[in-house]
């Protein structure tokens, strides 16, 4: 039994991309999506355990972690949007990915930027993912009722559902 834990511990640790490589990644789609002179500057923003409870409730899902990385968007000095780096688990483990939030604190963009399993990967689909642009925290984030499932990807589709409305509740609260 031990060595199957160790075992998994080892294969989880193995495929855990460095924040390097995943800050690489969200430049890239940032400046994709927004302008290759966008600058950024994330930093590992903690959730306070009342802000926590309160979110969680409210969505009834629950964080992964107890921290997101987050920067607004410049463009000149100007900020034009604000950028999330936050986790989700998938069937057998975590995935990463972006997400840009307009100033008026819509949606703009999701991108996955890491996502091991070989299963449910269809949640990288660019077409399934724009179904979230425009939503803010009242727009309702349930699978099968304002988001399509996708066939074979149920569980990391609602996964990263329930953390887009968990990060639509959140991000009021860091740009007040």
């Amino acid at each position: 039994m031990k060595r199957i834990s160790l075992a998994i511990m080892i294969t989880c640790f193995a495929s855990v991309p460095s924040w390097a490589s995943i800050n690489r990644e969200a430049r890239k789609a940032i400046t994709e999506s927004v302008s290759e002179n966008a600058e950024v500057g994330f930093k590992k923003t903690y959730i306070g355990d009342d802000l926590k409870t309160l979110i969680e409730t409210k969505s009834q899902s629950s964080f992964l972690q107890n921290y997101i990385y987050f920067s607004p968007v410049t463009l000149d000095g100007v900020i034009v949007n604000y950028a999330i780096i936050d986790s989700a688990m998938e069937r057998t483990a975590p995935f990463t990915f972006l997400v840009l939030f307009t100033p008026d604190l819509k949606i703009r963009n999701v991108t996955v930027i890491r996502y091991i399993s070989r299963y449910g990967s269809g949640i990288r689909d660019s077409r399934w993912l724009k179904q979230f642009e425009g939503k803010t925290a009242g727009s309702g984030f349930r699978l099968n009722s304002n988001i399509d499932s996708i066939s074979g990807a149920t569980i990391s589709a609602r996964s990263i559902a329930d953390a887009l409305e968990r990060l639509s509740l959140l991000i009021p609260h860091l740009v007040k």
